[in-house]
């Protein structure tokens, strides 16, 4: 993993730390989310320490998409911009 240059040990340290409490905040949030059916999996990832999230959802085919991006939107609104969620639908593979 690349870390973004910063001035000290202690501001890696600090965007390390901020990372992993966002990191947890949507973790748990989703998780919820899972827990009550509306969500089959989810994937968060994130290009650079302080960079925004992207989250990839797994969405039940019960749920229109656009729904569960709307719910995932608000659930996360804080945490990670709209364009940063995407919902897939599940693969009907045999």
């Amino acid at each position: 993993m690349r870390v973004a240059p910063t001035n000290s040990n202690g501001e890696q340290f600090a965007a390390h730390a901020m990372r992993k409490a966002h990191h947890i905040d949507i973790s748990t949030r989703l998780e919820a989310t899972k827990r009550l059916g509306l969500l089959e999996d989810y994937r968060v990832d994130w290009d650079r320490p302080l960079g925004t999230p992207r989250v990839t959802v797994r969405g039940r085919p019960a749920y229109p998409a656009q729904i569960t991006k709307n719910y995932i939107a608000d659930l996360l609104a804080e945490l990670v911009p709209a364009r940063g969620i995407v919902v897939t639908r599940p693969s009907s593979g045999a």
